[in-house]
């Protein structure tokens, strides 16, 4: 039987009503004309979860891989941001009974949506549901194609040979860019020099082994890479050894990573929370909201944190930053801080530059 999760509990404060009940009083049948709640769950729940709307939220983020029940929002759900659903076993509903706002719909694998009244999005719909999922919207359905982007002119920078494999780039403007993210206080912050082009992916990107980003861009021209949505990757790899020859790598909302290795002059700007499960080799890295590192080494330039970051261990490589740099997060400084001269000889100085360069050679993944 299915239990309370705690990644959709999140979402409002939730009472636990009995199916039964929930059923007859909301008209949950009606949603499940050719399912029921035994063939999503094996046994129907006994109990499922009810808040009161409207609920308003900045964005909506529900990932899950196990039978988390059914969550019942009795009134609208409003949403300023994107809503992504990604339910890849068991079964999870999410059911609005009024109307579903917000700026874009990803739905993926087994989990259901069920929306009472209108679904009105200001973006596309992208489905990538299973056989086990599904969308029920029983009024009308409102969502917008994103305006086409500008064809790239003749001769213009061609994108990353990785990242048009993993992503789906569209070529846009640096003045459209700045309209929507404000792209060009965004490479002030960076200290990135103005990019020769400006690439668009929309939507949430998961990748599954590394995003190596060590190659340079075709044509040695430097772009900027835009990835408006979350990123989750076991692995960002970024080096540009000449910032002309990559550019700058855009995340508009959170990223999480297994290992993070950002050097040199590869750049990295996350506009909402940076997630790191193991350890981050970092440089040129800006985080807008919170940053969580079990392990951060730094070299040459401190990363820049907009709020005070949770850091297990801080190594530096080039101790001379680390001091001033640390004192202005005294209230969050790492219990345990190394420098290079406080280091055994084998793993001091030169020893560390060789544990970046086997991050971002993927050594550590093997």
């Amino acid at each position: 039987m299915a239990g309370r999760s705690d990644t959709y509990a999140r979402l409002a404060s939730f009472a636990t009503v009995p199916l039964a009940d929930a059923t007859k009083k909301h008209r949950l049948a009606r949603f499940t004309k050719d399912m029921d709640f035994d063939d999503m769950f094996g046994d129907a729940p006994a109990n499922v979860f009810v808040a009161k709307g409207p609920v308003k939220l900045d964005k909506v983020h529900l990932e899950t891989s196990e039978y988390v029940g059914v969550y019942v929002i009795d009134g609208d759900l409003v949403v300023d941001g994107p809503v992504d659903i990604t339910h890849l076993d068991g079964a999870a509903v999410l059911c609005v009974l009024g109307s579903l706002r917000a700026t874009s719909l990803t739905l993926v694998g087994d989990g259901q949506l069920w929306v009472a009244k209108d679904l009105v999005l200001s973006g596309p719909i992208v489905n990538e549901l299973s056989d086990a999922g599904g969308l029920v919207v029983l009024g009308k359905t409102s969502a917008k194609k994103a305006a086409p982007a500008p064809k790239p002119k003749k001769g213009a920078t061609k994108p990353h040979a990785i990242l048009a494999s993993q992503l789906t780039l569209e070529p846009t403007t640096i003045d459209d860019a700045d309209k929507r993210f404000g792209l060009r206080a965004i490479l002030d912050v960076a200290e990135c020099e103005a990019p020769k082009a400006v690439y668009l992916h929309t939507g949430n990107v998961r990748v599954s082994g590394v995003l190596d980003l060590r190659e340079p861009a075709p044509d040695g021209k430097a772009a900027a890479y835009i990835i408006d949505g979350d990123l989750d990757v076991d692995m960002v790899a970024i080096d540009a050894r000449d910032m002309s020859t990559w550019g700058i790598l855009v995340v508009t909302g959170d990223v999480r990573a297994k290992q993070l290795s950002c050097i040199f002059d590869g750049k990295l700007w996350v506009g909402h929370d940076l997630d790191v499960a193991d350890i981050a080799v970092a440089n040129k890295l800006h985080v807008v909201g919170e940053a969580r590192i079990p392990m951060l080494v730094i070299r040459m330039m401190p990363p820049r944190f907009t709020r005070q970051p949770t850091i297990g261990t801080l190594i530096d490589i080039e101790s001379g930053p680390l001091a001033s740099w640390a004192s202005k997060w005294h209230a969050s400084l790492p219990a345990r801080v190394l420098q290079q001269d406080a280091l055994a000889p084998d793993h001091a100085g030169s020893s560390l530059e060789k544990l970046a360069a086997s991050l971002v050679a993927g050594a550590s993944l093997h």
